[in-house]
């Protein structure tokens, strides 16, 4: 062997050497979705040696919908070369050789070995962040339910108090400060002890927020939440509008929970998008309820306007957030959940500044 040959095949050992260190599941393919290479850390986490997956298709890793959408997302970008995944870290769903499913992070990156494309795949499970998320989603609700508790039970110390006032009126001093502090003390020590059996358990993990009812409650909301996420979540610099049919289709849909799956619908239809307009096919199968079963699921439904004006939704909801927070721009940033900076360039985008 040459020394060239010698040095290259050096480099392709501590290349593979490096791959199978890795913490992080690394996977490769080709430009037809076909599987080259996958690293050990990947084949623990979905369960599959490497002789088994390479030569398959990727979407093999993916859950229904996502494996029978994978290869038109990635004709797609070779058609055009719009990247719209590529270079962006999402969380999707994968699936293990036993059918079942996890949540996980993904990063795709683009190369070029001589005259052939790959992409490479690094994915990491996050099912403990998910699972920490959802404990502490947990305990804020037992924090809530407990705060509730305490201010019935000060009003009942209140209401005790009252009625122990109106005894000392026949009671001798002793007796009376015996029963305040037999009757205040019981019920207030209990309250203490359980708050406290509740901090402890709580992490020290960024507030979530738990004021705002769930989306089936509110639908009036959901054509202002469309178009905040729409400006804030922008894939590239793409600007979405949603035609009349997919709106209705949104705000009458019985959200089983809030923003969350809100958002992840929004962000996968502006993948599937053409012309950078969002419509009732873009949607996911779920929410094409035909307009009389709409109805009859809420019967107040909430009518949308024809043409839908995101811009002038978007500018009512930064009036609203600045108004309820009195003009604080930090605060009504807080509130809408962006940054300062996005916050300003609304602001003068619609003419919001104070006269």
């Amino acid at each position: 062997m040459t020394a060239a040959s010698l040095h290259e095949a050096s480099i392709d050992a501590q290349m593979q050497a490096l791959l199978e260190a890795a913490v992080d599941g690394i996977i490769s393919i080709d430009e037809y979705g076909i599987v080259q290479t996958i690293n050990r850390a990947a084949e623990q986490l979905f369960g599959y040696p490497a002789a088994e997956l390479v030569g398959r298709n990727v979407s093999h890793l993916m859950p229904s919908p996502y494996r029978e959408e994978h290869d038109a997302y990635l004709n797609r970008y070779l058609r055009t070369g719009e990247r719209r995944i590529i270079g962006i870290g999402r969380e999707v769903l994968g699936q293990r050789r036993d059918g079942s499913t996890f949540p996980m992070e993904l990063s795709v990156a683009e190369a070029r070995v001589g005259e052939k494309r790959i992409f490479m795949g690094i994915v990491r499970d996050i099912s403990q962040r998910r699972k920490a998320e959802e404990e502490i989603q947990a305990s804020h609700r037992d924090l809530a339910k407990a705060v509730a508790e305490l201010r019935s039970k000060n009003e009942e110390v209140r209401a005790m108090t009252q009625q122990l006032w109106q005894a000392a009126k026949l009671a001798s001093v002793g007796e009376l400060a015996a029963s305040i502090a037999h009757e205040l003390n019981n019920p207030l020590a209990t309250i203490s002890l359980r708050l406290e059996s509740i901090l402890r358990k709580t992490r020290p993990l960024p507030m979530i927020r738990g004021d705002e009812p769930p989306l089936h409650d509110r639908p009036e909301d959901i054509p202002a939440i469309v178009a905040h996420l729409l400006t804030c979540r922008q894939i590239g610099s793409y600007c979405y509008s949603v035609d009349e049919d997919a709106m209705r289709a949104m705000v009458n849909y019985d959200w089983p929970g809030n923003v969350r799956e809100l958002a992840n619908v929004l962000e996968r239809a502006q993948i599937l998008a053409e012309n950078n307009t969002i419509t009732l096919d873009d949607l996911p199968e779920t929410l094409h309820l035909p307009h009389a079963a709409m109805h009859a699921r809420r019967p107040a439904a909430v009518s949308v306007a024809d043409p839908l004006n995101l811009s002038e939704l978007e500018r009512r909801t930064v009036r609203m957030a600045l108004d309820q927070e009195k003009g604080n721009k930090a605060q009504a940033a807080k509130r809408l959940g962006t940054s300062r900076s996005t916050l300003y360039r609304l602001i003068k985008k619609h003419g919001l500044e104070p006269p």
